[in-house]
């Protein structure tokens, strides 16, 4: 907040102190202002409290609002009065908002103190993840620690991590359930390939061996990483199998062509583009694994078609970014020249400026355009001198704090 036109006048009217007074009686009124804002950060603050009632509410706004219409008419003995008013009934707020807030956070601790006691029920069932269990155990220890507390924050802290934790502790108990039924149903896929013919004894063996593995997550399971990992590995495999008889011909008649030309143009991408070091990992990945697969290496059938949407969808995510980058860089470089041009023609107009000299029309001296003579003992400032080694050269911006002088025998304008 600067000072107010209004107060600025009152200000002015010490004429018989001059630009001190002003100077003086301007900062004094502005350390007022500087004060009020300070405190009305604060009142703001106590007014958005959810505890605070509607009638300490009305108070601090009745505060704000005299200083409001005080502030461009009172004098600063009065500001300040208005100023101390604000401050006690603050003070007041303040501790009201402590007693509010201390009744609340009892209350609030009561129902942790609840869900806490559901939350260690609940991580003892099965399926639930061992993490979450350990996790459960830190909250509920954090809990029982916690006898009384005046402030709502680190309790609502504590609820937020436990409402949390509950919520991802039965979202992960499902999801592993969930995948040990799946994993049965797997088995019986697998039972029923295993009958089947055109699979050789390592193909049955490695059936067996994957059913065993499942049916160690039938009853229990508290690590969803290695359910998840024997989830993929078992589907992957009797996938693998089901499919093995794909002629992987047909995999390249329909996605050879493509795949080339994609790999042909991430290579150049890779050399001409401007790439971070995440899309370059990425798209060097991306090459390598089409490399392989074009020449058979650590290829399944079908792999050409299954991996290019994922691919091209990268490879152009990633060519567009670099195009964008290219882009700008020659738009900034571009705007960079255009900007030292001008900075080259100002500086050369200025220097052009600083080194003119009079110009001697007749028997007068004409000074350079954007400057003016000035005679130091009068103050006065001319455009015409007929002897200039008796005045100084200054700039038209100069020449505003002096005034120009009448036209005499020597000088004009």
């Amino acid at each position: 907040m600067r000072i107010k036109q209004t107060l600025l006048g009152i200000v002015l009217a010490f004429t018989t102190a001059g630009a001190v007074a002003t100077s003086v009686t301007s900062e004094s009124y502005q350390k007022i202002y500087d004060k009020q804002n300070e405190q009305a950060t604060l009142i703001k603050k106590a007014q958005d409290s959810e505890f605070i009632s509607t009638g300490d509410k009305d108070k601090l706004a009745a505060d704000l609002q005299s200083f409001k219409e005080a502030k461009e008419t009172k004098t600063k003995d009065k500001l300040e009065d208005i100023i101390d008013q604000e401050q006690a009934t603050l003070s007041e707020v303040q501790k009201n908002l402590e007693v509010k807030e201390a009744k609340v956070a009892k209350d609030e601790l009561k129902t942790l103190q609840k869900t806490s006691s559901d939350l260690d029920k609940k991580s003892k069932e099965v399926f639930v993840l061992d993490k979450d269990t350990k996790d459960a155990e830190k909250i509920t220890s954090e809990v029982s620690k916690i006898t009384a507390m005046d402030k709502v924050k680190p309790i609502r802290d504590v609820a937020k991590n436990s409402d949390e934790l509950m919520a991802r502790l039965s979202e992960n108990q499902t999801t592993t359930k969930k995948i040990s039924d799946d994993l049965k149903e797997v088995n019986k896929r697998s039972e029923d390939l295993g009958k089947k013919k055109y699979l050789n004894d390592e193909d049955k063996k490695s059936l067996e061996k994957d059913s065993k593995d499942n049916s160690q997550f039938f009853k229990d399971a508290d690590n969803l990483e290695k359910i998840e990992q024997r989830q993929t590995d078992s589907k992957e495999l009797v996938t693998k199998l089901e499919s093995k008889q794909k002629n992987t011909e047909t995999d390249f008649k329909d996605n050879e062509s493509k795949t080339r030309e994609l790999l042909t143009s991430s290579e150049k991408l890779l050399a001409e583009g401007s790439l971070n070091k995440e899309e370059t990992d990425k798209l060097k990945g991306q090459v390598s694994v089409m490399k392989s697969s074009l020449d058979l290496k650590e290829y399944q059938p079908g792999d050409l078609g299954s991996k290019y949407t994922t691919q091209k969808s990268d490879h152009d995510t990633i060519k567009t970014a670099s195009d964008g980058r290219i882009a700008e860089a020659k738009k900034k470089a571009e705007a960079e020249a255009r900007e030292q041009a001008r900075k080259d023609a100002e500086a050369q107009k200025k220097a052009e400026e600083a080194s003119a000299g009079p110009t001697l029309v007749g028997e007068w001296y004409q000074a350079p355009p954007g400057k003016k003579f000035l005679k130091a003992a009068s103050g006065k400032t001319y455009g015409q001198v007929k002897n200039p080694g008796n005045f100084s050269l200054i700039t038209t911006e100069e020449a505003a704090n002096y005034s120009p002088g009448h036209g005499n025998g020597s000088a004009k304008q």
